[in-house]
C-alpha cells in the first residue's frame, strides 16, 4: 500500500473524529489509515480544523492544574529534565510554570564547581595518604576563613594543622609542625598534638624511625634463628629415621 493513498469520505470523517475527540496526532493517524502525515494535513486544513504538532501543544494548564505535585516532586530531588520527562512536556515549560508558580530553584551544581557546589561534594572531610583527615574551607566559619586564609592549600588545610591554630588563635607559619605523640595520623584531639619545630620534629621522627628499624630488624632476627633450628631439628630427625631403616634392612 503506498502511503500517498487517498482516503475515501467514510475515512476522512474517522480521521477528523479521531484528530477533534482522541486528540490523535497526524503521524499516529497516518500510521492507522495507511497515508502520508501529510495528507491528513491537507484534509483536516480543508475541513477549517487548525492542525497541531507536538511543539504547538500547551501544557501550561496540565502544569498549573499539578502545580503542588510538581513543587513537591521538585523539592524530594528532581532535576528539571527529569520533571520534564515524567509531564511530557519540553525543559522550558517546566521552567517557565515554576517561575510563574514563584517557586525558587536550585543552585545549579556543575562538575567543576567549588567546594559545596561541586556535583562531587560529600561532605568535605576526607582521608588521604598515611592516615591524614583533610577539610575543605567551606566547612569553616567566614572569620576562620578570613583568619586561617594563609594555611589553606587548594582550599583544603590539614584537620591536625588546623585544631592547632584554633588551639592556639593563631593561623601556623611554615616553619611550624604538628607532631602526633602517638604516632598515629588519625588521631587529631589536642591532647595528642605537639606543635614543633621542623628541625626538631625531623630529629624526633628520625629517632623513632631508627628504633622502628632496629627492633623490626631484630624481630626478623629471631625469626630466621627460629626457622634455621626447626630446620636443623627436622633434618636431625630424618636423619634418624633413615638410621632406623637402614638397620632393619641389616637384619
Amino acid at each position: 500500500m503506498s502511503q500517498w493513498r487517498k482516503l475515501n469520505t467514510e475515512e476522512k470523517t474517522a480521521a477528523i473524529s479521531s484528530y477533534t475527540d482522541n486528540g490523535m496526532m497526524q503521524k499516529e493517524m497516518g500510521l492507522v489509515f495507511g497515508t502520508h502525515p501529510r495528507n491528513i494535513s491537507s484534509f483536516i486544513c480543508r475541513h477549517g480544523i487548525k492542525t497541531k504538532t507536538a511543539r504547538t501543544k500547551n501544557f501550561a494548564h496540565v502544569m498549573d492544574d499539578n502545580v503542588d505535585v510538581l513543587q513537591e516532586l521538585y523539592h524530594e530531588g528532581n532535576t528539571i529534565a527529569e520533571l520534564a520527562a515524567l509531564m511530557d512536556c519540553s525543559i522550558a515549560s517546566v521552567n517557565r510554570c515554576l517561575k510563574r508558580h514563584g517557586i525558587k530553584r536550585r543552585e545549579r551544581s556543575f562538575p567543576g564547581s567549588p567546594g559545596k557546589k561541586s556535583g562531587m561534594w560529600k561532605g568535605g572531610r576526607y582521608q588521604v595518604k598515611r592516615g591524614y583527615w583533610v577539610i575543605h574551607k567551606d566547612l569553616l566559619s567566614p572569620k576562620e576563613q578570613r583568619l586561617f586564609v594563609n594555611m589553606f592549600n587548594r582550599n583544603r588545610v590539614l584537620e591536625h594543622r588546623l585544631v592547632m591554630a584554633r588551639h592556639l588563635g593563631r593561623p601556623l607559619t611554615v616553619d611550624e609542625v604538628v607532631h602526633h605523640i602517638d604516632y598515629n595520623n588519625e588521631r587529631n584531639d589536642i591532647s595528642n598534638l605537639r606543635l614543633m619545630a621542623k628541625g626538631e620534629h625531623a630529629s624526633l621522627h628520625g629517632t623513632h624511625n631508627y628504633q622502628r628499624t632496629i627492633q623490626k630488624g631484630a624481630q626478623m632476627a629471631l625469626v630466621v634463628y627460629f626457622n634455621v633450628l626447626s630446620k636443623n631439628a627436622l633434618r636431625l630427625e630424618n636423619n634418624h629415621d633413615k638410621q632406623g631403616m637402614a638397620s632393619k634392612r641389616s637384619f
